[in-house]
């Protein structure tokens, strides 16, 4: 809109036009800056009945927006980790569910934050550890563990329990940063932090760009890689 802004400088009245709308987008994504800008666009809003309209249309697709950047983000970061030679666990499930997942995180009110992409890292006796990607308001990273006899959620619930806390200190070695749970060995937050829900931060908003993206996804995996190897390292030890 900035580049078609300068072009209509010869058309007066669509170069307002333009102008008002970029308004209108900066105030629907919390870009603006001041009260005054925020009472500026206010006016602009209520200027005409047909402003009103523009404004509900935006704010009526701008969930399906979002959910574009979000599935662009996971296709992304999985085609990334493919190239840096780590295979993406049930690749083709996460995808056809994708779409589903990421609808659900825009417009149900219910908890529909939770999925994940995993990589194996390695297997210990019975235990398998894994790499993941998972989300909640933020993308947030990290290791955990399944114990592969017991129940899923058992087994998933075991990186707090005695057999596991060598493993768990070979995890915190890697990265001070790294939080323990029931469920993790260790997570922190992807850098760059990427709240997704709020969806208001420049870098979540620089994703609709292609060459942010790839500079985004490109650290996390570069992040990944880096202490997947070194993890091995650990584990062989």
């Amino acid at each position: 809109m900035e580049t078609c802004l300068e072009k209509s400088a010869s058309k007066p009245l669509l170069r307002e036009g333009i102008a008002h709308y970029i308004e209108l987008i900066k105030y629907l994504t919390n870009q603006t800056s001041s009260k005054k800008m925020s009472k500026d666009i206010i006016n602009i809003i209520i200027k005409s009945p047909e402003n009103i309209a523009a404004v509900l249309k935006l704010k009526e697709n701008f969930n399906g927006a979002k959910a574009k950047i979000q599935k662009k983000f996971w296709a992304k970061l999985i085609e990334t980790l493919e190239d840096n030679h780590l295979e993406v666990l049930n690749k083709m499930e996460f995808l056809d569910k994708m779409g589903g997942c990421v609808w659900a995180y825009y417009n149900k009110t219910t908890n529909n934050k939770y999925y994940y992409i995993r990589i194996l890292v390695a297997k210990i006796d019975d235990k398998e550890i894994f790499w993941q990607c998972s989300i909640d308001h933020n993308v947030y990273v990290g290791f955990t563990v399944r114990k592969g006899e017991l129940p899923r959620e058992e087994g998933e619930k075991i990186c707090t329990s005695d057999e596991c806390q060598a493993i768990r200190a070979k995890v915190h070695s890697l990265n001070n940063n790294y939080a323990l749970t029931d469920w993790w060995l260790g997570w922190k937050y992807t850098t760059p932090q990427l709240d997704f829900k709020a969806f208001n931060s420049p870098e979540v908003l620089s994703m609709a760009d292609d060459m942010k993206l790839k500079e985004i996804t490109d650290a996390i995996v570069y992040d990944a890689v880096s202490e997947i190897n070194q993890l091995k390292e650990l584990l062989k030890q």
